[in-house]
């Protein structure tokens, strides 16, 4: 812009109009200041003093690479022209503010189609910038341009920002690719084919693997593009190829941490590719199974390894830990009594367990079951025996009421009456014809036999001295069988249907 006056003119143009009147009674005070102060400056500047009712007159001037905004007051805007002009009515506090010029940088690309180009944009004075030329896969980079000069053949270019600028990536068809092959691992195998190729020629490259060893594939960025030795494809770009190769055959070899625990089984050797099943059997009681493990890391915490393809040579060890078995105990009732002795023991440890009445119940016994099926294994509350094994098997300590089932039971004279079979399979046999101490012959006048919860289950009249009870019927169990006999005694008896 054409400057009309100079600043030296300004300022003494601004200081007489100043000073008019300067020492007239009311007076405003007027106090400039810029925003930020290195963006520019203010003429005049400082703190004034001026007449109410003249009229102040101010410039603001920007440094350089910078702009001015506008004037303003207590954060509003007055004035966007930088030579502000008012009516002193008071006093005042004006800011000029600045801001700093940015500078575009803009890139392109020739030919649009060859590749792109980033960092261009808005920049700050001074700001370093880094500009890049990527090329599309037909074409390579060849220099940085800017007004049709050459500027840099480097695709990153660097530089601070002090103007704007337009630049030009340059970019050119590629006429001949390098097409790069090798062996993986390189011991394996031989490959060949790789060179410099002009577009669209045929590329063939070709695997062979030595003695002992099979190709796989070839891999590119470790993606597959060909599982044939002898691959062949035009040249459009630049690769780089990958033959893969591997032994022909694997070895699975197999270990215990103990041994003569159990028996392993897949070990051997296996085709590539060949699938595989390992598994452990025949495991002594005293252990139980782990885990397998490969060079200490777990692979599996099944005893068998399912089917798994061979790829490389691999050593599996079975571990094998000392086994305990849980001894598990119930009462039942649960009423009846308490018991003790349950939980974890060690293969071959000797196990007591305990079964304490309580007042009104008495015990019966312990039985033993295992997948269902029980077996009385004790009469006695305290049963001791060696833990062999675990699954399935549960000891149950019987009790029974007092109140029901003792019903005043007075003591057998084996001589007065034979009760047989007991236990029984369906009827049971009843004989009183030996008699009593006085050789009177016992007549049975009635039967009643309850279960173990008092419940009256069966009952038949007899009137003579021996006589058979038809207990098909009866669940299996065991059950109190009360005699009435003709003299007015009553017997007692407990048996026990299988």
């Amino acid at each position: 812009m054409r400057k009309l006056f100079t600043k030296s003119v300004f300022i003494a143009l601004i200081a007489i109009l100043s000073a008019w009147n300067l020492n007239a009674q009311e007076m405003g005070t007027i106090t400039l200041s810029a925003n930020p102060p290195q963006g520019g400056h203010v003429v005049p500047s400082g703190t004034l003093m001026f007449e109410l009712g003249s009229h102040a007159y101010f410039m603001a001037i920007p440094n350089l690479y910078w702009n001015f905004i506008n004037w303003t007051e207590d954060g509003v805007e007055v004035s966007t022209d930088a030579m502000y002009t008012f009516t002193v009515t008071g006093d005042r506090h004006l800011v000029a503010n600045f801001v700093q010029v940015n500078f575009n940088i803009l890139l392109s690309q020739v030919p649009v189609g060859g590749g792109t180009v980033t960092g261009g944009g808005l920049y700050e004075f001074g700001i370093s910038v880094t500009v890049t030329a990527t090329p599309h896969i037909d074409y390579e980079f060849l220099r940085w341009e800017e007004d049709g000069q050459w500027v840099t053949m480097t695709p990153e270019y660097q530089f601070s920002i002090n103007r704007d600028r337009h630049l030009s990536a340059i970019f050119g068809p590629i006429t001949t690719f390098e097409i790069t092959v090798s062996a993986n691992p390189p011991d394996y195998g031989t490959v060949s084919g790789g060179g410099s190729y002009t577009i669209g020629d045929m590329v063939t490259i070709t695997a062979e693997s030595h003695p002992d060893y099979i190709f796989l594939n070839w891999t590119e960025n470790g993606n597959i593009v060909s599982s044939d030795i002898i691959f062949s494809f035009p040249a459009y770009y630049s690769r780089n190829l990958v033959a893969n190769f591997a032994p022909a055959t694997c070895e699975i070899t197999l270990s215990k941490n103990i041994e003569g625990v159990g028996t392993l089984h897949g070990a051997g050797t296996y085709n590539y590719g060949q699938m595989a099943i390992v598994y452990a059997a025949d495991f002594l009681p005293e252990y139980k199974f782990d885990k397998w493990t490969e060079d200490g890391n777990i692979v599996s915490y099944g005893y068998i390894i399912s089917a798994f393809p061979v790829k490389q040579s691999r050593h599996l060890v079975a571990n094998f830990k000392s086994a305990t078995y849980e001894v598990v105990i119930y009462a039942n009732p649960f009423e009846g009594g308490t018991v003790t002795g349950g939980g974890e023991y060690p293969y071959g440890a000797s196990a007591t367990i305990s079964a304490t009445a309580n007042e009104e119940y008495k015990f019966l016994n312990w039985t033993k079951y295992v997948l269902g099926n029980g077996t009385v294994v004790s009469t006695e509350p305290d049963y001791t025996f060696v833990v062999t094994g675990g699954g399935n098997v549960g000891y149950v300590a019987y009790f029974e009421p007092k109140s029901k089932e003792e019903l005043f039971i007075e003591p057998i004279d084996p001589g007065a009456m034979m009760i047989y079979p007991n236990p029984t399979t369906g009827e049971l046999r009843m004989d009183a014809s030996a008699g009593s101490t006085t050789n009177a012959e016992l007549i049975i006048n009635n039967v009643e036999i309850f279960d173990l919860a008092g419940r009256k289950v069966y009952q038949q009249t007899i009137n003579q001295s021996y006589g058979t009870l038809k207990l098909n019927e009866l669940a299996q169990g065991a059950y109190i069988l009360k005699v009435y006999l003709d003299q007015g005694d009553v017997v007692t008896w407990r048996v026990v249907k299988n």
